[in-house]
């Protein structure tokens, strides 16, 4: 999602052919309205998109051993519909858990002050609009949580959980040693993890009951996952730190009883409709294991699909399952076989072989995968197989990374590239008709990201030098496309459904800040 100078951009395209798309992006830049000025770093938009975060006058820790990628700075909110910037804090890191929104986007958590060393740092929170003054929290937080409903906050404050209501409490203590927690989808528990050197156990206590204390579900547990409506648990657990493998439980969360439910299981997860939970079993989580499919409620044993398989996705509408079996760890991506299969019983159909990757279509009736190829010249294929059909649709070669529209109509991908894969151009097939050739849609193109509402592409151009890019629009259904500036930060933000304004922070010296553009295509 990005691109160079103005000369270097058109010299760029000409060289790739641009043809009469080349005068279709007009002027390049300088489209976007100055919101917040300033050098800033790390923006984050609010889950209503109508407050932007950033941290100004960031620097890395003076600290061996700190991620090169670390900032610490001043952490500064703004309407993205135009205001004045307010400060929330001083010393506030880049890094996740350094500061987040509320899910209702009222408040911001945030660690000020905080030490690189402890990773910890006093907990204040902050109303977006200003509406009452910053409040301390906590002292040394290491982590904190809020709950689905906005109403609660937890976190680990020198090594004691707490929990309360938000804004500013009363706050409870709940256990020590704490080291994560996460609230169950309605907000009325929340579960939570002890230190592996405290026994690793995983709790649970009602949010609203202040006298009942935490039930334990288990001790030296390594990961858990509750399902979207609540009702399930799942966690993974051990009898003795000596042993390798972890057992898969699984519980109710109004009874907190549960029931082993696998063996050496190294990865598992809820469908989202909550009705199945899928896992790995095996020794070696490298080279995959044997994958089953059981009912959530733990009402059958269920059925193994496959050997040595290393991911898996449900498909959108819940009633299919693809994963990718007979796993390589060769690379990176690794590469397995493709497969599919109709639940809970369905017999294993064949979907593609040698897969580094591969997405379902929102509507489930299509899986588009990269194919590793090694002979007679290395490539990474994309090919697309309906469910409908027989056989996988060769598609396009050298593929670097694709997506779906939200309506399933067509698969986007960025190919023909160079640069190191660094400038492609962006095509599309029909998701229908992949026999069809591939309409090209714009040139040089870094990165994409759809609108919700499949109308427009997000992209941006990666720049000669340096670790700027440039970003643009364009609408899928008139062809046309914008540049709408230059030297930005990744990434750039779509603040509505249709894409039509994006927010980004510009780091060109003397027009530093946070910009937003309307005036897309």
């Amino acid at each position: 999602m990005t691109r160079p100078g103005l000369v270097v951009v058109l010299v760029a395209l000409a060289g790739l052919g641009c043809g009469k798309k080349k005068s279709a992006a007009g002027a390049v830049g300088g489209v976007g309205v100055l919101v917040a000025g300033g050098l800033a770093t790390d923006l984050r938009i609010s889950p209503d998109a109508k407050t932007a975060a950033y941290l100004k006058e960031a620097q890395k820790p003076r600290l061996e051993g700190v991620p090169s990628t670390m900032r610490v700075g001043e952490l500064w909110v703004v309407p993205t519909a135009g205001g004045s910037p307010k400060k929330l804090g001083n010393g506030v890191s880049n890094f996740p858990g350094g500061y987040l929104f509320t899910a209702d986007s009222k408040w911001v958590l945030e660690l000020v002050g905080y030490n690189a060393s402890a990773q910890a740092g006093e907990l204040d929170i902050a109303p977006v609009d200003g509406s009452s003054d910053v409040q301390k929290l906590g002292s040394r937080v290491t982590y904190m949580v809020g709950s689905p409903d906005s109403k609660w906050v937890a976190f680990v404050d020198e090594g004691i959980l707490k929990l309360g209501p938000l804004p500013a409490g009363p706050f409870r203590d709940v256990n020590g040693e704490v080291a994560n927690a996460e609230f169950s989808p309605d907000s009325t528990l929340l579960f939570f993890k002890r230190k592996q050197s405290a026994g690793g156990g995983l709790l649970a206590v009602k949010v609203a009951d202040a006298k009942e204390p935490p039930k334990k579900l288990a001790d030296l547990v390594g990961d858990y996952r509750v399902s979207d409506d609540g009702k399930r648990i799942a966690f993974a657990s051990k009898s003795s730190p000596s042993e390798r493998g972890f057992r898969l439980y699984l519980g109710d969360t109004a009874t907190l009883k549960d029931k082993k439910v696998g063996e050496n299981v190294f990865a598992f997860k809820f469908s989202a409709d909550s009705k199945w939970l899928a896992r790995l079993e095996g020794s070696s989580p490298e080279a995959g294991g044997d994958f089953f499919v059981t009912p959530s409620d733990g009402s059958s044993a269920g059925k193994n699909f496959g050997a040595n398989v290393r991911d898996f996705a449900f498909s959108p509408d819940q009633k299919l399952i693809a994963w990718r079996q007979n796993y390589v760890p060769e690379h990176a991506e690794g590469y397995g076989d493709v497969l599919m299969a109709e639940l809970p019983e369905g017999a294993p159909r064949m979907v593609g072989r040698r897969a580094r990757s591969f997405e379902w279509s929102p509507d489930s009736k299509a899986i588009a995968f990269a194919f590793d190829v090694v002979k007679p010249i290395r490539s990474v294929n994309l090919y697309l197989w309906r469910v409908d059909g027989t056989e996988a649709i060769h598609v396009k070669d050298w593929v670097y990374d694709y997506d779906f529209t939200p309506q399933s109509d067509r698969l986007i991908f960025r190919a023909e590239c160079v640069r190191e894969g660094r400038a492609c151009n962006l095509l599309s097939v029909s998701a229908a008709n992949p026999k069809e050739a591939p309409k090209k849609l714009i040139e040089g193109v870094f990165g994409f990201k759809l609108s919700n509402d499949g109308a427009r592409v997000l992209f941006t151009y990666a720049r000669m030098q340096g670790d700027l890019y440039d970003t643009g629009v364009l609408n899928l259904k008139s062809g046309e496309f914008k540049t709408l500036d230059q030297q930005i930060r990744m990434p750039p933000y779509l603040l509505d459904d249709s894409g039509t304004k994006v927010a980004y922070l510009i780091a060109e010296r003397q027009r530093e800040g946070l910009y937003v553009a309307d005036k897309v295509p």
